[in-house]
């Protein structure tokens, strides 16, 4: 399809209002020459969706937790789209929606509040405006300093890198221990000192 034929294809629908009703987001859509009867909820290379039926008030309905068969959305990347001639485009948002999405982010807890779903909006670009809907999944963690490094890893290469860090630290601090314990001190000197520190006080730890 030809750039001019999909801007044009794009302009016939809008989305152009976003709120919430308790677990329900309403998505406010306009039409003109489509008249589609449902959307999609989808991920960005079409491999997963939703289908979302719009009502006659061309608005679409959503309870966030119980999408499809009583589950909620998976973690991810999600965005609304329309399928026309087999394909698949991003439906565009007013920039008044856009300016919006940083109030609509949601913290859904669950499991006596010990597991969290979070659901964050973001505007992206692509020849037009549109919605990016970030899905995560958040689990309770009763001592902050404990971090868990196969979950931050990612790659192999990049666990093992945050392991290979996390001994020099822990390495570090036996021996600032040690050293602390048989020094005079006068606090007039500084034994370590890291550069950056991923706690948020940095050095006003050291």
């Amino acid at each position: 399809m030809l750039i001019y034929e999909w801007v044009k294809i794009m302009n016939e629908i809008t989305i152009t209002n976003i709120y919430w009703d308790r677990i329900y987001l309403h998505i406010q859509l306009s039409q003109n020459n489509l008249k589609l009867n449902h959307i999609f909820l989808s991920s960005y290379n079409n491999e997963k969706h939703y289908s979302l039926p719009i009502s006659n008030s061309q608005e679409i309905v959503i309870n966030m937790t119980n999408i499809s068969h009583k589950e909620m959305i998976q973690n991810g990347n999600w965005y609304f789209k329309y399928e026309y001639d087999n394909q698949y485009f991003f439906i565009p948002i007013t920039l008044e929606v856009g300016e919006k999405l940083s109030t609509l982010d949601k913290v859904f807890r669950y499991g006596g509040n010990n597991y969290a779903y979070v659901i964050t909006f973001s505007p992206k670009r692509k020849e037009t405006l549109f919605l990016c809907l970030s899905i995560t999944f958040m689990m309770k963690n009763n001592n902050p300093k404990k971090r868990n490094i196969s979950i931050e890893g990612g790659s192999f290469q990049l666990k093992i890198k945050k392991r290979f860090v996390y001994l020099i630290e822990k390495t570090q601090n036996i021996i600032f221990k040690i050293v602390s314990h048989f020094s005079h001190k006068s606090k007039k000197r500084i034994l370590l000192m890291s550069e950056s520190r991923v706690p948020i006080s940095g050095n006003l730890l050291a």
